[in-house]
Order: C-alpha cells, then structure tokens, then sequence
C-alpha cells in the first residue's frame, strides 16, 4: 500500500517541479498501478455436475490413496479499470516504482526521459516513457487483447474447461471509477445482461464518457443477447457490439 498527502510534498520545488507534482494525485490510498480497481465474483453458482473417483499411487508405496475430483461450474464476473494516465510514468520521487539500474540503462538507450530531479545525476525523479501516446495504446491494445485470449491453464489441459470471457463491456472514461456494476445477473442455466441498468448507467454517466460503449459477445451465452444486440444508441452514446476477440482493435481506435 502506498500513501501521501499535500502536506508530505517538499516545498523546495523550481516551478517546473511544481506543475509535474500538480499531476500527480494528492492523496492516494492504493498500491500505485495503472489499475484502479479489480474485482471476480461467481454470479450464479450452478452445483456440483459429477464427482470422480481415483487412486494416486505413490512410489515404493503399495497402498494407494484414495481422492475424489468435483465437477462444478458458475458463471464469473470480473470489473476493473485502467488509469491510462498512469502507464508510461514511473514515479521514483515520492515512491520507487523503477528500479535505478533499470531506469539508468533505459535513459541511456533513450527509452524514456526524467521530467524532473532536484539533483541532475539523481535517481529521485519521474520518468516518463518516450512516444508516450503510442505507447499507452500498445499498453491497453495488448491488455485486453490479453484478457479476451484468456484460458484455462490446468484447468483446460486437465479437465477442457473453457475460462474464456463470453461477453466483455468496455467504456472510455473522464473519471477514474469503474461505472458498470452489477451488470450480468443469472437467468435459469444463462446469464443474461441487465439491458435496462445498462441504459440508466449510460444516461447517469454520458457526460463522463469519452468513447462509444463497446460490448464483445459469444453467440448464445447471454439469454438475452438478441435485445442487446438491437441496442444502438443511449443518451448520444454509441453503443459497438462485435465479439470479444474484435473489441481490442475497436478499443484501440479510440485511445
């Protein structure tokens, strides 16, 4: 965890390192990362499938033990959000976030630039990547692109269990808190995506969104995917609905 506030800033700052610092939040109270918040809940535990018997049996031991394997499923929901403001800076003068010999050699290629440092050989300072803009872009682009090609490690080699999201709601924002909770509710043995919550978030929030509404669906997850689909438009924002392996490219179109 990491802390500061105004009252932790030194007050023996040029100017230059005054309007940097101004940047910078004045008081924050989690780990500094480029993500804002995270959060995996199950929305609809649905049982135990089957369970299986089977033995493992140990080296130079005859006794075998017995174990048993449950088979269930439920349907996950994950929320997080990224502070694009936050990727391409590294913050070495109120924390350590780069390491000094990483950032001495990344300096040294031209990699990234030191925006400030009391001391002109000094490793207290803020870094900042070069091609910043671009850079960020890659960043995101290859995050979700990460998350939509998402599987199930030894889950899937052992057992083919498919982790992979089926329905992703992305959103460019102007504040830094993630808007649609609570957004996929169970439906007998389909989820389905709360239509009309989903409106009144865009209408409360349409002011605070920068970018259209972009929705990645897997043919027949959600039981109601047809009316999601017919979804357009809410209060001037655009709503883009394509798959979930199509949405970093769409994303990205407007980072």
């Amino acid at each position: 965890m990491f802390a500061y506030s105004k009252k932790d800033i030194p007050t023996d700052l040029t100017d230059e390192q005054k309007i940097i610092v101004k940047t910078l939040p004045q008081e924050q109270i989690v780990r500094p990362s480029v993500f804002l918040a995270s959060l995996l809940s199950a929305i609809q535990p649905k049982g135990t499938i089957s369970m299986d018997e089977a033995f493992i049996h140990l080296k130079g031991d005859e006794s075998p033990l017995p174990y048993t394997t449950g088979f269930y499923n439920a349907d996950l929901s994950a929320i997080f959000g990224i502070d694009i403001n936050r990727i391409g800076i590294f913050d070495n003068y109120f924390g350590k976030e780069l390491n000094t010999n990483l950032a001495d050699k990344a300096l040294e290629d031209g990699k990234i630039i030191k925006l400030n440092s009391p001391k002109p050989k000094s490793n207290r300072a803020i870094y900042q990547r070069i091609d910043l803009g671009n850079y960020r872009k890659q960043c995101i682009e290859k995050l979700v692109n990460a998350l939509v090609r998402m599987r199930g490690g030894a889950k899937l080699s052992q057992f083919g269990a498919d982790v992979s999201p089926k329905a992703i709601v992305c959103v460019g924002l102007s504040i830094k808190a993630p808007i649609f909770n609570n957004l996929f509710d169970p439906y007998s043995n389909q989820p389905g995506l709360k239509i009309e919550l989903l409106r009144e978030i865009i209408q409360n929030y349409s002011d605070k969104i920068e970018t259209p509404v972009f929705i990645g669906l897997r043919k027949d997850n959600l039981h109601n995917e047809k009316e999601l689909r017919e979804l357009k438009e809410v209060s001037g924002i655009n709503l883009q609905i394509s798959t979930p392996l199509k949405l970093p490219t769409l994303l990205g179109e407007y980072i």
